[in-house]
């Protein structure tokens, strides 16, 4: 867990510095306009590194969808949906064979808010708001400061690594007859999983190929509400990190 913390607390003070400076930003207009602008759509692909009381030795697979709208030259807002697989194992003794293990897929919608931390470093910031806004178009890359919170359904269970013997789970019905030989094996419906609450943290790159098409980038903390993903409770929150390439195109100028 001191790994997660260092995530938390470096994630934590880059994201308020950035939200501090763009809050100062002396440019002309508004922060929010009564129309929001250039809508797009996004999708990616993607891969989940967990940490909590059992850690990742791989990375899990899972995907990405978005809908964005920009504020202005420097905000934009996301609602996204991500879903995967996370795992992760613990290691009784150095012989790799006595330990345990988890395995959890979820589902979660976030709704975040985008910094363009790149235009808060424009030498043109304090002069006229038409030259920033065309700088802010005509770059073609752009470095973005993401947060947010969420909202993760998910199943898990956990087993011991050696032989596999069953030993809890969340969203798996409770078969205990046999000593647990079929628990976890049988999920209980979607819509009767456990729902957490999740903190977002992270950066996107975005690199525009045109007007209308742009590849991503992006590299973010979800830090969750629970100790239950790797159904082992310690009374720590656990949380992954999701690292995923995509494109967005634009559908609105």
């Amino acid at each position: 867990m001191m790994k997660n913390n260092k995530f938390i607390i470096r994630d934590t003070i880059i994201i308020l510095i950035a939200i501090f400076m763009s809050f100062n930003i002396k440019a002309q207009g508004k922060l929010f306009p009564n129309k929001l602008e250039k809508w797009s759509i996004g999708a990616g692909v993607g891969a989940a590194e967990f940490y909590g009381d059992l850690v990742s030795d791989k990375l899990s697979p899972g995907f990405t969808l978005q809908l964005n709208t920009v504020v202005d030259s420097y905000h934009s807002l996301q609602a996204e949906f991500v879903m995967g697989r996370l795992t992760g194992n613990r290691l009784f003794n150095s012989n790799q064979i006595a330990g345990e293990m988890f395995d959890a897929e979820f589902m979660e919608l976030d709704f975040n808010f985008l910094i363009n931390i790149s235009s808060l470093f424009d030498k043109e910031l304090n002069f006229d708001n038409n030259r920033l806004t065309k700088k802010y178009q005509d770059r073609s890359i752009n470095f973005m400061a993401k947060f947010g919170f969420g909202l993760n359904m998910f199943r898990t269970k956990r087993n011991e690594l050696n032989g596999e013997q069953f030993i809890n789970s969340y969203g798996y019905e409770w078969q205990w007859e046999n000593n647990f030989k079929h628990a976890g094996t049988k999920h209980v419906p979607w819509n009767k999983n456990i729902v957490e609450k999740t903190l977002v943290l992270g950066f996107v790159t975005n690199y525009k190929i045109s007007q209308k098409v742009a590849i991503n980038f992006s590299a973010t903390s979800r830090i969750g509400g629970n100790d239950k993903w790797d159904a082992m409770i310690n009374q720590k929150d656990d949380m992954f990190m999701f690292y995923s390439l995509g494109t967005t195109y634009k559908i609105t100028d």
